[in-house]
C-alpha cells in the first residue's frame, strides 16, 4: 500500500494535478489519504504509546474489545469513520480495478456497450460485489457494537485514554 501511495504522489509531483474535476478514483484516494492515517493512529500508533495512562497497550489488548470500546463510547464518530473508510476503500478498489482492466487486460477495440450487449445487468456486477462486501463488514461492526464489553475497568480506562489521544475522538467526546 505504501508503494501505491508513494507512486501516486511521485506521479502527481512529476505531471502536476489532474486537469478539471476529480474523478471517483482521485476523490476516493484523497479521502483515503485522510482516513487511513486516522485509522492507523487510533488502532496502532497511539495504543503503543508508553506514556500513562495508556502504558503501551499490547497487541493482545487491541482485539475486538478495543473496537467495541470506541463503538460504545463514540458511536457516531466510530460508525462514520468505519463507513467512510470502508466505502472509500471499496470504491477506490473497484474504480482502480476498472482502470487496470481497461488498460492491461481488455482488448482495446471492444467498447463497454458492445461487450454488455445481451447482458445489460453485467455493468452492475462490480457494484453489487462491492456493496455486498461493504454490508458484510458493516454488519460485523454492527454485531460488535451490540455486544457487551468484557474489558476490565483498568483496561477500559486505558482504551479510553488511547482514543482520547486522537483529535477526532477528543473533538467529539461528550
Amino acid at each position: 500500500m505504501g508503494l501505491h501511495v508513494g507512486a501516486s504522489l511521485v506521479k502527481r509531483a512529476l505531471i502536476g494535478p489532474p486537469p478539471g474535476r476529480l474523478n471517483t478514483l482521485q476523490s476516493t484516494s484523497l479521502a483515503l489519504v485522510v482516513l487511513i492515517p486516522i485509522h492507523a493512529s487510533v488502532h496502532r500508533f497511539i495504543p503503543s504509546s508508553p506514556t500513562p495512562p495508556i502504558s503501551g497497550l499490547s497487541p493482545s489488548h487491541l482485539d475486538y474489545e478495543y473496537v467495541k470500546a470506541g463503538l460504545h463510547q463514540w458511536p457516531l464518530t466510530s460508525w462514520a469513520l468505519y463507513a467512510l473508510l470502508i466505502g472509500a476503500m471499496l470504491t477506490h478498489a473497484l474504480e482502480g480495478s476498472h482502470v487496470i482492466y481497461r488498460k492491461w487486460l481488455r482488448r482495446p477495440r471492444v467498447s463497454r456497450n458492445q461487450e454488455a450487449l445481451g447482458r445489460p445487468w453485467i455493468k452492475y456486477v462490480p457494484t453489487a460485489i462491492a456493496t455486498g462486501l461493504a454490508l458484510s463488514v458493516l454488519g460485523g461492526i454492527r454485531v460488535l457494537s451490540n455486544e457487551a464489553s468484557y474489558a476490565s475497568s483498568r483496561l477500559a480506562s486505558r482504551i479510553e485514554a488511547s482514543y482520547l489521544q486522537s483529535f477526532v475522538f477528543r473533538w467529539t467526546a461528550h
